[in-house]
């Protein structure tokens, strides 16, 4: 496999057979959900969508036009997802590392609807699978190396373009003037003495970095401790990224947007978990309580028993159901690990963390349509995140981290 730029390392097979694969996947998905959404008006569909509301008690309130549109709804957007993973899987194939991120965030959100429809379900696994193949080792060093020339070739100096082109190399890089046959060249000057200057002969072009001399003037020399261009004093070293080629590829300063990130992230957190922590300690030590109280209350009772639940399952419930808020909590807690790390420059957690932020996102979205707007806080601020990490100058500076020169 070739690579997009000269001088880096071809592309890994890993790229190449991963955007392949996401590629072609979304774009099976596109095909199978343009091709569901032409058959929803035939009486077929139709017929289905009856007989398979009649056979759940559940289903009972819904229509068969409600459930079309919802398909209809879930085929359109999982197309245009896909379409949208097709054109991300492309850039990604040739080193661009937003359009990499990009598309792993595309496509678990292209499986919601493909898992809806069930048209495309088989075509977007498949497609979430192959993104695994872009986060390999291999795959995020050749990544890394690909954004770094790509940061070094838009950051360099435009005033030293020109002294670094092929037609004027650095005088360090030139060739030495040939001297006459039969000539010697001029002995080095003795300690204590100036240089001589020979003038220029007729016809012959004056040396890089000189001036030609004026008439009846003298060609001047550099005084003593001065060094020649292009040569650095001794005892100075070059630090890295930062010659006379160019300015550093990596901002040396975390961005506001990362900072802003990791402190939504934590915020969030620790508030969702503490709310859900404390529900589960609530629901686990408060039992009791509340079965008591439900068994005090006629109209509670009249209500299970037209249910069909008994006390011994209601209580049972309620355990589960703290047992599992308790979990959430702590979950929910965890999330400000990977927070910490993104402020440290991991790329790691930047990439668990815009996996989370997507998982967020679906479920925040389903409870503000499900639930009257309850998960519209969530959407705000997974959504923040998300945009925080992918845009500015985040992507250089965790590859800087990564490189150890920042």
């Amino acid at each position: 496999m070739s690579s997009p730029l000269p001088g880096l390392p071809a592309r890994p097979r890993s790229v190449a057979r991963g955007c392949t694969l996401t590629g072609a996947s979304s774009a099976a998905v596109c095909l199978l959900s343009l091709y569901g959404a032409s058959q929803l008006d035939s009486a077929d569909v139709r017929n289905d969508v009856e007989n398979e509301l009649a056979r759940f008690d559940f289903t009972a309130g819904l229509q068969p036009d409600d459930v079309i549109d919802m398909w209809r709804w879930a085929l359109t957007a999982a197309a245009v997802l896909a379409v949208t993973a097709v054109v991300f899987s492309v850039y990604a194939s040739r080193g661009h590392q937003t359009s990499r991120v990009s598309v792993t965030v595309v496509v678990p959100l292209m499986v919601v609807p493909a898992v809806v429809s069930g048209w495309s379900l088989v075509p977007a696994l498949l497609a979430a699978g192959a993104l695994v193949l872009l986060w390999v080792p291999d795959s995020r060093a050749w990544f890394a190396a690909v954004g770094a020339a790509s940061a070094s070739g838009s950051r360099a100096d435009p005033r030293r373009g020109a002294h670094m082109s092929s037609t004027n190399p650095p005088p360090e890089d030139r060739p030495s003037e040939p001297t006459p046959e039969g000539s010697a060249p001029p002995p080095p000057p003795q300690y204590g003495e100036q240089p001589t200057q020979q003038p220029p002969q007729y016809g012959e072009p004056p040396q890089y970095g000189q001036q030609p001399p004026q008439y009846g003037q003298p060609a001047a020399d550099p005084g003593y401790g001065q060094q020649p261009y292009g040569q650095q004093p001794y005892g100075q070293q070059q630090q890295y990224g930062q010659q006379h080629y160019g300015q550093s590829p990596y901002p040396t300063k975390r961005p506001g947007t990362v900072t802003a990130a990791a402190v939504i992230t934590m915020v969030m957190s620790a508030l969702t978990g503490l709310a859900w922590f404390l529900i589960g300690i609530l629901s686990v030590a408060g039992g009791d309580s509340i079965i008591d109280a439900v068994r005090d209350d006629t109209n509670s009772r009249r209500q299970l028993d037209d249910a069909g639940i008994s006390m011994t399952e209601l209580e049972d419930g309620i355990q589960t159901f703290g047992v599992v808020a308790l979990v959430i909590g702590v979950l929910m807690l965890l999330v400000i690990l990977p927070a910490i790390g993104v402020l440290r420059g991991s790329s790691a957690s930047r990439v668990i963390l815009i996996i989370l932020s997507v998982v967020t996102l679906v479920v925040s979205l389903f409870f503000s349509v499900a639930g009257g707007g309850t998960g519209i806080p969530w959407v705000i601020a997974s959504g923040l995140v998300l945009l925080f990490l992918l845009i500015g100058d985040a992507g250089a500076w965790f590859a800087g981290k990564k490189a150890g020169a920042v």
